[in-house]
């Protein structure tokens, strides 16, 4: 039996997302279109005493951790993804995660879902249960679309509540710089704001913001690797929401357009920003003139990536 194992797991892009408005439960249907990117989290497992799921986070991390940030519990994904595989299997469990984070938190880049996407590789490692690919896979849907999409890397369409996930059989790769804002936005004040506007006027255009859906046109672009035409089609209906919430937002996106991205984009709930660029070169260079102007951390990542997988 091996003494530890390590995986990692790839974030993800939001470039297209529809909110309908909210049930009378307070849940609502989204449409998403999600690109994995190769920034990645890292979980490194290693065996604990029966019963036992403790994680933390690791001094290998790249972004600075707040105490907030190093206060995982049970609510936390990657503990949720170690229990599941013992409740699914009848392992006893017993593990230590390690997470070494990469991944801006609450930044509507999927940390967290990245982080039990790679939990569950590296468990499944860790303790010798050698479940399937298909197997990992149908317990990622059981902790969210974002979860599944973590583990098989590529792209995918997110629907329903959250809870439903189509892959994409093919995207072209496409070169992306993000930027995080200086510190997250609660996903719940995002969508709070969303209504608070679309109460007071009819913001994002549909008479009807119960109907979602996502772009044909735009998936076809991503598939044949049209960067220009992609431009044109990428929209988030919690974008406006996120601006008013951080202002540095705004700042960003229009740093964006000065500097000639090809799109702009709050991925998510944000309040991270996506941009663009026509290749890697020129991501480098757009990275650099935004990060010159506003003082800011911008990150070049290409998309879409590979899938939850085994470092060692």
């Amino acid at each position: 039996m091996r003494a530890t194992a390590t995986a990692a797991a790839p974030s993800h892009i939001g470039v297209a997302q529809q909110v309908g408005a909210p049930n009378a439960d307070g849940d609502r249907d989204i449409a998403a279109l999600v690109l994995t990117c190769d920034l990645e989290e890292i979980v490194a497992a290693r065996h604990g005493d029966p019963g036992e799921c403790i994680v933390e986070i690791s001094d290998a991390s790249s972004i600075a951790t707040t105490p907030d940030d190093a206060a995982v519990g049970e609510d936390d994904m990657a503990a949720k993804a170690a229990r599941l595989l013992t409740s699914y299997t009848g392992h006893p469990g017993g593990v230590r995660l390690s997470i070494a984070r990469h991944v801006p938190t609450a930044a509507g880049l999927g940390a967290g879902a990245a982080d039990a996407a790679a939990t569950l590789v590296a468990c499944d490692a860790l303790w010798g249960l050698g479940l399937s690919r298909g197997e990992l896979q149908r317990l990622a849907m059981r902790l969210g679309a974002d979860v599944a999409l973590a583990l098989a890397g590529g792209a995918g369409i997110i629907l329903g509540q959250g809870e439903e996930f189509s892959p994409l059989l093919h995207v072209e790769p496409s070169h992306w710089v993000l930027v995080p804002a200086s510190y997250p936005v609660p996903a719940p004040d995002v969508y709070a704001q969303m209504d608070k506007l679309r109460v007071q006027e009819e913001l994002n255009g549909r008479e009807d913001p119960g109907q979602v859906g996502v772009d044909s046109d735009l998936v076809a672009a991503l598939r044949d690797g049209r960067i220009v035409d992609i431009a044109t089609r990428v929209s988030n209906d919690l974008e406006t929401a996120a601006v008013i919430l951080r202002a540095e937002v705004q700042e960003v996106m229009g740093a964006a357009r000065r500097a000639d991205a090809v799109a702009q984009v709050v991925s998510g709930t944000g309040p991270t920003v996506a941009m663009a660029a026509e290749d890697r070169d020129a991501a480098e260079r757009l990275a650099t003139v935004v990060a010159d102007e506003l003082d800011v951390r911008t990150i070049v990542v290409q998309a879409p990536a590979r899938g939850a997988h085994l470092l060692r």
